[in-house]
């Protein structure tokens, strides 16, 4: 019984001595195994975090005016988002008729999430989504880009339509508006493009087998290249602030009617080709380069819009900027900036944004002046597209560099008018150009517009 007491007590204190030196581990043990469980936990949120995210798949639709730049840059730059964006899919529809069917797209609850199109463009859907204020504000995508700009760009009526500080609309392209002619023609006869009025009219007696001018007559439009650096030159430029804000009283003043003295001139001494009141811009431009007209007011576009047309032997493109009244008056070009926004109406305006700031990137750029033979208003990219166009077009992109200053402007957006003054403005002044109005009758006509338009101004 001793013996068995004995043992079972030696058990005992055998167990109670293990016990013991798990006692004195236990510490350490267990922190051991916190550490190790830590470990384990944090190698596993990294290994989480080391997956490839889902990739969000979207489709960004973006509308594009089919013109003179074509529309292989559009897909070309589509292709070259995509590719920096996984799981984005960019839909470009281009249409000469955009404007009618973008229109009809915000109507039906189906808004393109990008537009590019001109407030010129003839449908006016880009003017009238101003004035019904339905173009998203992209303030904080163009303030980033400001730097890059070329310096005053973006102060304009064009891209800030409400005068409120903020950018709505951003510049497609920079190009210069002038008078465009056959270099070649122009050396062989031994004719000086013309700098002043003066200078242009004496061309009459250089220049006998063609008119001295065309331009696109059931689209005056085509006419600001013309008018509106010539009214800057000679009236002023604080003269030509007041008129695109529909001073009625510019239009009677002295400075102004000095100008539309040289339009009424061109009428009565036959300088405008016959015909040209009834023509569209292709047509006029096609008979241009035919040698039917010495010159044509018309953006560098022209020259990618007409590439494929016939013309006389030995064409070369020319280009000048619009006659001044006096040689030692401030010269101007217009300065033609195509418009792209974001609609109010768009579902993906963040990624429209994106998008948008893309265009503007270094890769983007050489695309547009390789396909589009145009490049953004930005510093120090003339020398991109020397490679992509003709000497004249290149040279159009420098002209500021030789003391021309440029006109980025527009007629203020009005509201509730029926007509639209830009349009009236234009086709009377072509109307005096034509020989259909005289000086006072043009001025008479546009006086109630203006008065009109002064009151409807959008704010």
């Amino acid at each position: 019984m001793k013996r068995k007491i004995s043992l079972f007590v030696a058990l005992i204190m055998v167990v109670a001595m293990f016990a013991g030196c798990g006692s004195k581990t236990k510490p350490t043990t267990d922190d051991n195994q916190k550490s190790t469980t830590a470990d384990t936990s944090k190698s596993s949120e990294e290994k989480n975090n080391e997956q490839e995210p889902e990739i969000k798949e979207q489709t960004l639709k973006v509308s594009v005016f089919q013109g003179g730049f074509g529309r292989e840059y559009w897909d070309e730059v589509a292709k070259a988002f995509e590719a920096q964006n996984e799981g984005v899919t960019v839909e470009v529809t281009a249409d000469p008729n955009i404007g009618e069917r973008i229109r009809n797209d915000i109507l039906s609850n189906d808004s393109p999430d990008f537009i590019y199109l001109s407030s010129r463009d003839k449908s006016g859907t880009t003017q009238s989504l101003i004035k019904d204020k339905g173009i998203a504000d992209i303030s904080d995508v163009m303030n980033k880009l400001e730097d890059k700009m070329i310096d005053g760009v973006l102060d304009n009526s064009l891209l800030s339509p409400y005068g409120d500080g903020k950018t709505y609309l951003a510049p497609f392209n920079f190009s210069s508006l002038g008078l465009w002619y056959n270099e070649n023609y122009f050396k062989t006869n031994d004719i000086t493009a013309p700098v002043t009025w003066d200078d242009f009219f004496e061309l009459q007696n250089k220049i006998t087998d063609r008119a001295l001018i065309t331009y696109a007559g059931i689209y005056p439009g085509y006419l600001e290249s013309l008018v509106f650096p010539a009214i800057a030159s000679g009236a002023g430029k604080d003269t030509f602030d007041k008129l695109v804000k529909y001073d009625v009283a510019t239009l009677d003043s002295d400075e102004f009617k000095a100008i539309m003295e040289k339009f009424e001139k061109i009428a009565s001494t036959k300088a405008i080709m016959n015909g040209t009141a009834g023509i569209n811009h292709t047509t006029s431009q096609a008979e241009f380069l035919m040698g039917k007209a010495a010159m044509i007011p018309n953006g560098s576009w022209i020259a990618n819009e007409m590439k494929d047309a016939p013309r006389e032997d030995g064409f070369t493109w020319g280009f000048a900027a619009a006659p001044v009244l006096k040689a030692d008056n401030d010269k101007y070009v217009v300065a033609s900036m195509d418009e792209m926004y974001i609609p109010s109406a768009s579902k993906n305006k963040e990624l429209a944004k994106k998008f948008l700031e893309f265009l503007y990137s270094d890769e983007a750029i050489k695309i547009q002046a390789e396909k589009a033979q145009s490049v953004p208003p930005l510093k120090g990219v003339a020398d991109v597209i020397k490679p992509f166009v003709d000497e004249a077009t290149g040279a159009s992109y420098t002209l500021f560099d030789e003391g021309y200053k440029p006109l980025i402007s527009n007629f203020a957006a009005v509201d509730n008018m029926t007509l639209v003054p830009r349009k009236e403005f234009f086709g009377t002044v072509g109307q005096v150009i034509t020989g259909t109005k005289t000086k006072e009758e043009a001025i008479d006509y546009l006086k109630p517009i203006f008065e009109e338009a002064a009151k409807n101004i959008v704010k």
